[in-house]
């Protein structure tokens, strides 16, 4: 998962929870094009861009 995370530019975190059980975490980078967003009017929005990746957890 670690490999397949890094190779479209993101990362992986996967660990034992303290508490038990585990924790895994993917930071992924999403595209506008994926989505079809280009030209969607966030130009000047006020929203703020997170550089183009979402984090993914368990809770």
């Amino acid at each position: 998962m670690r490999e397949r995370a890094r190779s479209v530019g993101g990362s992986l975190l996967a660990r034992h929870r303290p508490e038990g059980g585990f924790e895994v975490v993917a930071e992924l980078p999403l595209r506008q094009k994926d989505f079809g967003l280009e030209g969607n009017g966030r130009e000047g929005s006020g929203q703020e861009d997170n550089g183009g990746s979402t984090p993914v957890g368990s809770a």
